[in-house]
């Protein structure tokens, strides 16, 4: 970029309105949202439906590839399959993964529209989810019955063998109900192998024993999964297999994935 430049990339409401409309969606009024991973807009449809709407540009796939082949270096096996290199096609992607997640009953936002701009981007609307994540809940409300329900619906997502890639605490969503709701399909892999649905495991696993401590993260953990999903995961357990943000995480407490295995092996032998 440096050496030869690059084009002027701006993006405005106006833009990704026009290719919603594209697809039949009509949405007014788009803001911008706070994320930091991806540009994102709140709005809302015409019969007043609160949306989320995600933008994927060529820098936004970029940084997604860069991630993932990192990834796949780190460990084999876990990053090696790609969403897509055209930004399309990773935000079509999403949209599948999430149809076959509410197939299974996984509860995770519904998709209203999946389309391009007119140049090229990505752009995907679903469902917005009101309440905290899990990572923003005071930890003394995160009981065993919520870690069950978020191990429930990871063995219905694992049931349909989709394996999430990115569970970490901040991608799960807590109702006014308590019920919890898978976020960051973006990362999803279909028709996904054993090795890749341990490492969801084992990812949650370790990211909420941060919140809970080891024992009972795992005893949740062990409640609704079989021992067999448990011991797969044991391997996985480690800085190198971990996302970035729970492995910074982990760091604090040297004595916490230690104290994950021990958990694993007391319970599954």
């Amino acid at each position: 970029l440096l050496a030869i430049g690059a084009p002027a990339r701006r993006l405005t409401p106006k833009v990704v309105e026009a290719a919603l409309a594209e697809t039949g969606l009509a949405v007014g009024d788009l803001r911008e949202g706070t994320s930091t991973e991806r540009r994102t807009f709140l709005g809302e449809t015409a019969d007043g439906t609160p949306l989320f709407v995600t933008f994927v540009g060529r820098d936004e796939r970029d940084a997604d590839l860069l991630y993932r082949s990192v990834r796949a270096l780190r460990v084999k096996g876990i990053d090696d399959q790609l969403a897509g290199v055209r930004p399309g096609s990773q935000v079509r992607h999403e949209a599948l993964a999430s149809f076959l997640a509410r197939e299974a009953g996984v509860a995770v936002p519904a998709v209203h529209a999946v389309g391009e701009t007119a140049g090229g981007e990505g752009v995907l609307a679903v469902e917005r989810v009101d309440g905290p994540t899990l990572d923003e809940l005071d930890p003394a409300a995160v009981d065993d019955a919520l870690l069950q329900a978020v191990w429930a619906q990871v063995r219905d997502l694992h049931g349909r063998r989709i394996a999430h890639r990115r569970l970490t605490i901040d991608q799960i969503a807590v109702g006014p109900d308590r019920r919890p709701m898978l976020l960051g399909l973006r990362w999803c892999q279909t028709g996904a192998d054993d090795l890749q649905l341990a490492a969801d495991v084992a990812e949650l696993l370790v990211a909420t024993a941060l919140v809970v401590g080891a024992e009972r993260a795992v005893a949740a953990a062990a409640a609704v999964l079989a021992d067999d999903d448990l011991a797969a995961a044991l391997p996985l357990v480690q800085p190198l297999a971990l996302s970035i943000e729970t492995r910074r995480a982990a760091k604090t407490d040297h004595e916490l994935l230690p104290a994950v295995r021990r958990a694993i092996q007391g319970r599954t032998g």
